[in-house]
């Protein structure tokens, strides 16, 4: 239900991009997601939706109002997907990547390999035009304590991770060690999550896991 009694976030924004830009997160979201939704008839609470301003004139005063917002809203179903190469969570890169981080939201310069992944997708055109981000933490995506003072620990987690080009991060999240330096790794560890590929992504799944009969999923 998308009444008043729901909160959706979101997991990370550039710093200095405007919700016009459409480079910029909350530009996808509201061009592919919130938009359609009203456009088929279904109106959104203006308080559901709170998007991290990426172009916040104090980017840390900025972090500090998102942290408690999720920290006043915890997250009971995450949608997400994982980074290439590092199988980053949101902007979380290894070595900065933290399982333990004190922050629920932080700026974050991206590591070489989450920046490739934006040339890749045509983001960006050089890496020097990339700039830092507002990223949510591991833990805030997985396990924190609320404002309530209690544990509270994501109910489900759905990873989607298409594309030969995921194919390498895939293979260190599901059989690799649990480790900061494979951050979505994380989520081997929670009490429901899910990992969604398609052919080309699970390829290196393919020829190391023996005994499974993959014939009905792909």
């Amino acid at each position: 239900p998308w009444d008043s009694e729901t909160c959706v976030l979101h997991m990370d924004e550039y710093v200095g991009l405007s919700p016009s830009d459409p480079r910029s997160f909350r530009h996808y979201l509201n061009t592919h997601l919130f938009g359609p939704l009203v456009a088929r008839g279904r109106g959104l609470d203006p308080g559901v939706v709170r998007l991290i301003r990426g172009d916040a004139s104090d980017t840390e005063a900025e972090a500090a109002r998102y942290a408690e917002l999720v920290r006043s809203n915890p997250p009971d179903v995450v949608q997400g997907g994982i980074g290439e190469g590092n199988a980053h969570v949101a902007f979380n890169d290894p070595p900065a990547a933290r399982f333990d981080d004190p922050k629920l939201v932080k700026i974050v310069e991206l590591a070489p390999e989450a920046k490739q992944q934006q040339l890749n997708e045509g983001h960006y055109a050089e890496v020097s035009a990339i700039p830092p981000a507002l990223t949510l933490t591991v833990p805030a995506l997985t396990r924190f304590r609320a404002a309530d003072g209690r544990e509270h620990v994501v109910g489900y987690w759905s990873c989607v991770a298409p594309g030969e080009r995921k194919a390498t991060a895939v293979e260190k999240m599901v059989l690799g060690e649990v480790s900061e330096k494979v951050p979505a790794s994380i989520l081997r560890t929670l009490p429901d999550a899910a990992l969604f590929l398609d052919r080309a992504s699970a390829q290196r799944l393919l020829t190391r896991i023996e005994g499974i009969d993959w014939s009905p999923v792909l």
